[in-house]
């Protein structure tokens, strides 16, 4: 029996009004990423990828076309059904952190499970700060964080309840090279292990060689799915 498609987009089109035009900015997507399956999304900047996760997580309303994740309608469901769902499947890995100021950093990760209904589990915490190196800041405020700490924080408050769909728009964007690696490694072994979708924004054509498929995002459109050669930094 092959993997269900958790995520399913059908002729997904998003335009912004600019200058009192509208500047379309997604047309006519269709995408399907299934359980276990790793994607990386390629594109220039500004050319929609961002809006794209968006649309998937539900926090922008496409245009025209249907959003399904887990089999369901998502983009034609309440606000009420939408947060569910986000919050008990999703895992988002934005470019912004949106950590609660008020709150330590253990306390922004059992934060999803408290939403969930779950209990404190301070071992998962712990064993998820400790792979991303950094445990030590269990106790701190966000405000006392490096960026990049900060941002490491927000991606295993991302993963945390080990959602179904982890959706990640250049989650290393402002980590060294050696830190890059090791949160690159979570993610890939969230989806192999877990079973769970991937859809990874990127630039680093080592991830893309890396992945089950490459998506190109070029004019609105996602072109055919593209294989990256190991000896080749660009799509062929």
């Amino acid at each position: 029996m092959s993997a269900r498609a958790l995520i399913r987009l059908s002729a997904v089109s998003k335009g912004f009004l600019s200058g009192g035009q509208m500047q379309p900015v997604l047309q006519s997507v269709d995408l399907q990423l299934h359980q276990g399956e790793i994607a990386v999304l390629l594109g220039p900047s500004g050319c929609g990828k961002s809006t794209l996760l968006s649309l998937i997580a539900g926090l922008e309303w496409p245009d025209s076309g249907t959003v399904e994740l887990l089999g369901k309608p998502f983009s034609t469901l309440s606000d009420a059904r939408q947060t569910r769902i986000r919050r008990r499947s999703l895992g988002i890995i934005f470019q912004f952190f949106n950590l609660v100021p008020t709150l330590t950093v253990a306390e922004n990760l059992h934060l999803p499970q408290q939403l969930n209904g779950n209990a404190y589990e301070p071992q998962r915490i712990d064993k998820l700060l400790q792979s991303l190196g950094v445990l030590h800041t269990r106790d701190h405020f966000p405000e006392q964080l490096s960026g990049g700490e900060q941002q490491r924080v927000a991606i295993a408050r991302a993963l945390i309840h080990q959602p179904a769909i982890v959706l990640a728009d250049e989650p290393t964007g402002s980590l060294d090279e050696a830190s890059a690696e090791v949160v690159n490694e979570l993610l890939f072994d969230q989806a192999r292990q877990q079973g769970s979708a991937l859809l990874l924004v990127t630039h680093n054509p080592a991830l893309a060689r890396r992945a089950d498929r490459v998506l190109q995002l070029h004019q609105g459109r996602l072109e055919p799915q593209r294989r990256l050669d190991a000896d080749h930094n660009g799509v062929t």
